[in-house]
């Protein structure tokens, strides 16, 4: 690198320091109006946030704050990085006047250096619909028992009974008696979760926005805390776990004179405690029995479509047809419909495109089924209808839905076919004297002796190989000799070179397609449809074939590991130990 370049980098990262210090120390203030009061927010694009000095709020009365939460972002887009830091103030008012209303600048000390807001008017402020909402008890003052009247947590669950893979919500929120200032909060432990697949709602770091609630007759400020959606992966009951907040309220010291609240931050002390919410229990109904052998674990309302991407398939080269399923439900948790090809077609197994998003009611949006196939013959050819079964929640049954057939036609293509071509072999006729000279070393003799010799030869060779694969079965070999253990070996590789990239979209198609090859592995080895049998079935039926009870139950727990963890950004093994448990399992399986 040459001196220039040298100046040119120093310079540049010069400019995007100023650059960035200039951008990112600044402060902003916002009132919005929510159900009767308005909430006032000052925003500071930085971390490192002291000295926080609010304007006067004396033509307010003040419901709640400052409450200061702190959000940190971090975006990767075509690897370019961006970072932002921001603390937010947050004050619940409500006017004591009517008419405009101007509220001054706030200050604060940014990363060493003093800045503050544009002063904002509150435009046709009006307590007529305020009056009603405001409390009218006073700021706690020090030393004032917190009591679980003034400041407690509660759970709400959208269902009290729910049917097993049905999505149902989950809402812990707080709730503050008027005069109990909220500073902060902060989550002791997550909840954990068992017999449910959980999937978090909203972004846990961002700020709480509070909401006026009327109970027993009291005012209370109420902010959600935590927000999940649960499948349960069983019947019976199961339990909600509570969670553990610790809360900082502020109370006012009002011994203080006029000039010790100035120089004493307003007089207002932190005080900590912490508050939890008792479990709770639901009830969980399995699914109607018998399950259709075309269920795929699906529970919601769906629709399902299937259509031949592209133009006019051609022998040779590689096509798509596409299975796309749209609904609301327990998407992630569903197994991919079988699609049926011509004999003469190689397919792969498909590959799942996920364009789904949580909501509080469900996971809904649409997935895509890509079976990729390569016909090898010239002709129409008709793809048969799809088969997908779900449990319908509303219906409260089983509902099949088909595809339309997909009938087409397969030109020629430019790549030679896999059959041995003879255009080009020169075909001699055949001598009469040919048809009579023999050799006499020869153990093929012409006419029926030759037939007979031929039919006991074949004979031999099939009889030995029988006996060779009923050997190698009890010794536990014949898997490795096969086709299918080739194939089996290579999409192992596969999913190795997922786990090599750490990404979370490479992740989730990494267990995707582990959770692939375990279930298609039951239903060729053993004839078992996993989308169709509990855990326990599946594990008494591998017994039943002959396998160990070790080795059964080593099947639904990976089968099981696997589904939570296309849900779930975390599991309880490491993805390296997940992949040489399942490798020693399919490539080894018969040898138990």
């Amino acid at each position: 690198m040459n001196h220039q370049t040298l100046l040119r980098y120093i310079f540049a990262s010069v400019l995007s320091l100023l650059a960035y210090s200039a951008t990112a120390q600044t402060m902003t203030a916002k009132v919005t109006p929510v159900a009767g009061y308005y909430r006032l927010t000052f925003t500071i694009s930085s971390s490192d946030v002291t000295d926080f000095r609010p304007p006067s709020l004396n033509a307010f009365k003040l419901l709640s704050g400052p409450s200061k939460s702190s959000i940190s972002n971090t975006t990767i887009v075509n690897g370019h990085v961006t970072h932002e830091d921001q603390v937010c103030y947050t004050y619940i008012i409500t006017p004591k006047q009517e008419g405009d209303i101007r509220i001054g600048s706030a200050s604060a000390m940014a990363e060493g250096r003093r800045i503050q807001s544009k002063p904002i008017t509150l435009k046709g402020a009006t307590i007529k619909n305020n009056q009603a909402a405001a409390p009218q008890e006073e700021e706690q003052a020090v030393g004032t028992p917190i009591t679980h009247k003034d400041l407690f947590i509660d759970m709400t669950v959208s269902k009290q009974r729910v049917m097993e893979q049905e999505a149902f919500l989950v809402t812990y929120r707080l709730h503050a008696k008027s005069g109990v200032m909220v500073n902060s909060t902060e989550l002791v432990s997550k909840p954990d979760f068992k017999g449910v697949i959980a999937q978090e709602l909203g972004d846990p770091t961002a700020q709480k926005q509070a909401d006026i609630e009327n109970r027993n007759g009291h005012s209370y400020r109420v902010a959600t805390l935590q927000q999940y959606l649960l499948m349960p992966q069983q019947s019976g009951e199961i339990t909600i776990p509570g969670i553990t907040y610790k809360v900082t309220v502020i109370q006012q010291d009002k011994s203080l004179s006029p000039l010790d609240i100035f120089f004493n931050g307003g007089g207002r002390v932190g005080v900590e405690v912490n508050r939890t919410v008792a479990d709770k229990t639901i009830k969980v109904d399995a699914l109607p029995s018998p399950r259709p052998s075309t269920f795929t674990n699906a529970v919601g309302t769906f629709q399902l479509e299937g259509k031949l991407l592209g133009g006019t398939p051609h022998t040779g080269d590689m096509a798509v047809y596409r299975v796309t399923l749209r609904g609301n439900g327990n998407m992630k948790l569903i197994t991919p419909p079988v699609c049926i090809f011509p004999k003469d077609f190689d397919a792969t197994a498909p590959k799942q495109t996920d364009k789904t998003h949580a909501t509080t009611s469900g996971i809904t949006g649409e997935i895509y089924y890509d079976y990729q196939f390569v016909p090898q013959n010239v002709g129409d050819y008709t793809i048969p209808p799809v088969v997908f079964t779900y449990y319908d929640l509303q219906q409260g049954r089983y509902v099949t839905l088909e595809t339309e057939p997909t009938s087409f036609h397969v030109a020629k293509g430019t790549r030679k076919a896999n059959a041995t071509s003879y255009a080009n072999q020169t075909i001699q006729p055949t001598l009469a004297a040919d048809t009579i000279a023999t050799s006499p070393s020869s153990i093929f003799v012409p006419g029926w002796r030759h037939l007979a010799t031929l039919a006991i030869l074949l004979s031999l060779y099939w009889a030995l190989r029988l006996a060779y694969r009923f050997y190698a079965q009890k010794r536990g070999t014949w898997f490795a000799d096969t086709k299918a253990y080739r194939k089996m070996k290579q999409r192992l590789d596969h999913c190795q070179s997922l786990l090599q990239d750490a990404s979370p979209t490479t992740r989730e198609a990494f267990y995707q397609e582990v959770h692939h090859l375990l279930t298609e592995a039951l239903l060729d080895r053993y004839h078992i449809q996993a989308s169709s049998c509990a855990k326990e079935e599946i594990q008494q039926a591998l017994q039943q074939a002959g396998l160990s009870e070790e080795t059964a139950s080593e099947y639904t727990q990976l089968i099981s590991l696997c589904e939570y963890a296309r849900f779930a950004p975390q599991t309880s093994m490491p993805d390296t130990e997940m992949m040489q448990r399942v490798r020693t399992l399919l490539l080894g399986a018969s040898s138990h």
